[in-house]
């Protein structure tokens, strides 16, 4: 037998093994701490409140708001 057959899966991603488990403050928390305050308010703004909720929204409707023009607010 290979010894691959007793390897151990290694999460090399980076993620947490329960991000999917994770939404609202936990999932922010975690994007903050990973990935930069930013990230986690774009998310927010955009209510995009778990791991799993990001899997299924494509990039083009997160960068969609890049797009939009606003009016300067006073």
């Amino acid at each position: 037998m290979s010894p691959s057959k007793f390897a151990k899966h290694v999460n090399q991603n980076g993620l947490l093994d329960d991000i999917f488990n994770k939404n609202n403050d936990k999932f922010y928390d975690y994007i903050k701490r990973s990935y930069r305050d930013d990230l986690a308010g774009l998310f927010s703004f955009q209510a995009i409140q778990s791991g799993l909720h990001l899997v299924e929204t494509s990039c083009d409707d997160i960068l969609l708001i890049y797009q939009e023009e606003f009016e300067d607010i006073d």
